[in-house]
């Protein structure tokens, strides 16, 4: 699984030659599929091809009719499909203190913390997202000496317009409750992402606490530690599906949350007293 932007002690890694960025040009000769999970707020733009999202049980087709914006957190895997030979798009970043700052620079940050809604947004292009889409790309293509203060200014532009009509009645109520929001249920967070291999501080992140306050307030539902609990959860789940079907090991080990096939049989062992494979070799026995 993929992570974007990759982080490195969650903090963005910076794009060769660019120093950190809050954007990146993607292109593609070729049909593919990747699963990604999304460390930070994203905004999709779409110049040439499609792109499939596939978010749990729903399925999203974007193209360059269409804009997007997706919550950092959200699970999604992707089919990008060129059009006449070619896939382009750039995908924008920011953080929560990124919004949180806008919102609180142009007086837009709500008095109250909002209530969760959706985890992404689909709208239509307007002509001056097309305008911004078509310039941003010529940055991305062709860097100038101050690109990264370019970008910051770039994306304080994008926000402005996006809480301008035609879409602040949908968008802007979107990033106030990014920016100012209730934290979570614990036990949803955790079950909804308990067999994807996200972190403990990525769960924490989902959850709008800190990593200690996730840490304190699990312990306090589940009388355990997160990373013990929710190992366990996997394991059994694992050793479910083992006795049960005939994937292979290393399938069940990503179904199950775990991206390190060989440390799943290794703690599997050591749960068990045995490795994933012998369960096979006892149901053929007997």
């Amino acid at each position: 699984m993929l992570r974007y932007p990759a982080l490195t002690n969650g903090i963005p890694v910076p794009m060769e030659g660019f120093g950190p960025t809050p954007a990146i040009y993607k292109q593609s000769t070729t049909s593919h599929r990747k699963t990604v999970y999304l460390t930070e707020h994203m905004i999709l733009f779409i110049q040439r091809g499609r792109k499939v999202l596939h978010f749990g049980e729903r399925t999203v087709e974007a193209d360059s009719n269409t804009f997007m914006i997706m919550k950092s957190g959200v699970y999604v895997m992707s089919d990008v499909v060129p059009e006449e030979g070619m896939y382009e798009a750039v995908l924008l970043h920011c953080t929560d203190e990124q919004l949180r700052n806008f919102l609180v620079q142009y007086d837009l940050m709500p008095a109250a913390p909002v209530a969760a809604g959706p985890d992404q947004l689909q709208l239509p292009m307007s002509s001056l997202l097309e305008t911004f889409r078509k310039q941003y790309l010529e940055y991305l293509q062709r860097p100038a000496e101050q690109f990264p203060a370019i970008q910051a200014l770039k994306l304080q532009e994008l926000l402005l317009l996006l809480v301008s009509a035609p879409y602040k009645a949908t968008i802007l109520p979107f990033l106030q409750q990014i920016a100012h929001r209730v934290p979570a249920d614990i036990d949803h967070v955790v079950h909804t992402h308990l067999f994807q291999p996200v972190t403990i501080g990525e769960l924490a992140r989902l959850s709008h606490r800190s990593l200690a306050a996730f840490k304190r307030d699990f312990q306090e539902k589940y009388q355990c530690s997160p990373r013990r609990w929710i190992t366990q959860q996997r394991l059994q789940h694992a050793h479910m599906l083992l006795q049960n079907t005939q994937e292979q090991v290393a399938n069940i080990a990503l179904q199950c949350g775990f991206d390190n096939v060989p440390h799943f049989i290794r703690i599997f062992k050591q749960t068990y007293g045995f490795t994933p494979n012998s369960i096979r070799t006892k149901r053929a026995i007997f």
